[in-house]
């Protein structure tokens, strides 16, 4: 082997170690991401969970502080059909009243 091929080897060694060398830093640096991205996640579902949790928090604060309203409301749709039917039993009433002084003194 003269001097010129084994200067080729070596150059072509010193490549090959630069270029593992290049391929390491950038495995290392993806690793780096790969954490970092792994600890993202991890906080993004942590915070997942706590609005969802204050979302129930919430629902359950909007429907107890809805329940007496809806409950007066249920109540005086209540009343109201209350009223409506005393109307209709008053006016069957008069009306049945009406219709016997008609008979009775207009035929």
């Amino acid at each position: 082997m003269s001097g010129h091929d084994l200067n080729d080897v070596y150059n072509r060694l010193g490549k090959l170690e630069a270029s593992t060398d290049e391929v390491l830093r950038q495995l290392r640096a993806l690793f780096v991401k790969l954490d970092q991205q792994r600890k993202d996640m991890h906080e993004i579902g942590g915070v997942a969970k706590e609005a969802v949790r204050q979302a129930n928090q919430n629902k359950d604060a909007i429907a107890n502080e809805l329940r007496p309203v809806v409950d007066d409301y249920k109540a005086l749709k209540n009343r109201g059909l209350g009223v409506i039917a005393v109307v209709g039993l008053i006016g069957s009433g008069a009306g049945i009243v009406a219709a016997k002084m008609y008979d009775k003194f207009l035929t």
